[in-house]
């Protein structure tokens, strides 16, 4: 598995398309309202914060191997991603710098990198994606904008505002919201014609500086014959000191030729 823990967790917007949105026409009465209302409530929840240092303990498993990793978190909001991956603790394993248009990254033990856009991300699982759906799902959001698209409201099983994508394209598109605080839930996106889907739950919230932030991300991602499970436990959490992000390529290492 080696690095993969980590690119799966930076490329899991696999299943979002870089085309444009479309823009919906407004419904009469007040389910369009209620709607923009649960849409904008969820946006409020968003974590605020200028940086963040964490450590995180993530479990992989694609039926064939099972790992269990510890990985350093940093983030600078809306600006830089910083990856770092021991085995037990203890063996580094790799090194990823992720920024809105650059994605760095090094492989202890098999001494290759890339230093260059989200071309090989995008290339392993298929299609394209970018920063922002990265650091949303990190962090508990929508990792699409529900604004501006053709979306339903619903209500799910246990009685939470579901957001739904119009299934009118290969795309479809759910995301659980809390009723009592507009808290994602829940989000699935599926290609049905490429029998692709990842499902991402957040079961657990928590406070820490005053900032509310998943405290578990559980993931589930299905294509054709894969299905892989990831599971992250946020172990540590600090908001707001100085963040450095210090991140060279060793020599000697091969270059990932695409």
């Amino acid at each position: 598995m080696k690095f993969k823990f980590i690119l799966v967790i930076s490329a899991l917007g696999f299943l979002i398309t870089s085309c444009g949105a479309k823009k919906s026409a407004l419904k009469s009465g007040g389910e369009e309202a209620v709607l923009e209302n649960v849409i904008a409530r969820h946006r409020e929840t968003a974590p605020d914060f200028k940086t963040l240092y964490a450590r995180l303990r993530g479990t992989y498993d694609d039926g064939y191997d099972k790992q269990s990793i510890v990985v350093s978190l940093r983030m600078q909001k809306d600006d830089t991603i910083w990856l770092s991956a021991k085995l037990l603790g203890l063996i580094p394993l790799a090194k990823a710098l992720i920024t809105p248009t650059r994605v760095k990254y090094y492989d202890k033990i098999n001494h290759v990198y890339f230093d260059g856009d989200f071309r090989l991300l995008s290339h392993w699982l298929g299609t394209d994606l970018n920063f922002e759906k990265v650091q949303n799902l990190l962090t508990g959001q929508a990792m699409d904008d529900l604004n501006g698209k053709d979306f339903v409201l619903k209500t799910s099983a246990r009685g939470d505002y579901k957001v739904s994508g119009k299934n009118t394209g290969s795309l479809k598109e759910d995301f659980l919201i809390d009723k009592d605080n507009f808290r994602l839930t829940g989000q699935q996106l599926t290609r049905k014609l490429q029998k692709q889907s990842v499902t991402i739950t957040y079961p657990v919230y928590g406070e820490q500086d005053g900032v509310v932030f998943p405290q578990k991300i559980d993931i589930r991602i299905n294509q054709k014959d894969e299905n892989i499970k990831i599971n992250i436990d946020y172990r540590s959490l600090e908001f707001d000191r100085p963040a450095s992000f210090p991140f060279k390529i060793p020599s000697g290492y091969k270059e990932i030729d695409l």
